[in-house]
C-alpha cells in the first residue's frame, strides 16, 4: 500500500513538473490581435505539413473581431496551383490566452505575443482519431528577424516537435486574401 502511494505522489509530481516546464498561454489583448499577418513558420505533427512542406510558402493572414467578440482568422495558401482562402472563428476560453473553434474542434493557445512584430500560437485537435498539434508562427511583415526564429525553434522543442517537424517560409508567396 505504501509503494502504491509513493509512486502515485511520484507521478503526480512529475506531471506537475512537465505542465511547469511547458510554456503556458498569455493573456491576449484581442484588440491589439487584431491586423495583418503572415504566417511565417509552422510546426506540425499533422502529415499535410510534411507532404507539403517543400512546396510552402509565407501565408498572408487577418484577424479580426466579430460583432460577438469572436477572433476570426483568415489565412491565403496556395494549394493545387490556385490561391485558397481558409477562415476560422474562435471563442475565448476561461483560460487567458485560449480560444476554441466550434467549426473545427480547435483549440488554440496563444503562447507568445509581442504584437507589433510576432505571435506564437500553439493549437490542437482530432483528425482520425489522431491528435493534430500545431505551433505557428505568425509576423507583422514578411521578414523574419533570427530572434524571432530562434525564439519560435525553442518553443517548438519545448513543445517536443523535433526539427523535421518544422518548416520556415523565406519564399513571399503569391497569394493575397484578395486573390482567394
Amino acid at each position: 500500500m505504501m509503494k502504491v502511494a509513493l509512486l502515485s505522489l511520484g507521478l503526480t509530481l512529475l506531471c506537475m513538473l512537465l505542465a511547469e516546464a511547458q510554456p503556458r498561454a498569455e493573456r491576449v489583448d484581442k484588440n491589439k490581435l487584431t491586423g495583418k499577418w503572415y504566417v511565417t513558420g509552422v510546426a506540425s505533427t499533422c502529415n499535410w505539413l510534411q507532404k507539403r512542406k517543400g512546396d510552402m510558402t509565407m501565408m498572408p493572414a487577418d484577424i479580426s473581431l466579430t460583432k460577438e467578440g469572436e477572433v476570426l482568422f483568415s489565412m491565403a495558401f496556395s494549394s493545387q496551383g490556385k490561391c485558397t482562402k481558409m477562415e476560422m472563428t474562435f471563442k475565448e476560453t476561461e483560460t487567458p490566452g485560449e480560444f476554441y473553434s466550434e467549426e473545427y474542434r480547435k483549440t488554440a493557445q496563444v503562447i507568445k505575443i509581442d504584437y507589433e512584430h510576432y505571435g506564437i500560437v500553439y493549437a490542437f485537435w482530432t483528425v482520425d482519431e489522431k491528435v493534430c498539434r500545431e505551433l505557428k508562427l505568425l509576423t507583422r511583415i514578411q521578414e523574419l528577424t533570427p530572434e524571432t526564429e530562434a525564439l519560435f525553434r525553442q518553443l517548438a522543442e519545448e513543445k517536443d516537435f523535433s526539427d523535421d517537424l518544422i518548416a520556415i517560409f523565406f519564399n513571399k508567396g503569391i497569394c493575397t486574401l484578395a486573390d482567394a
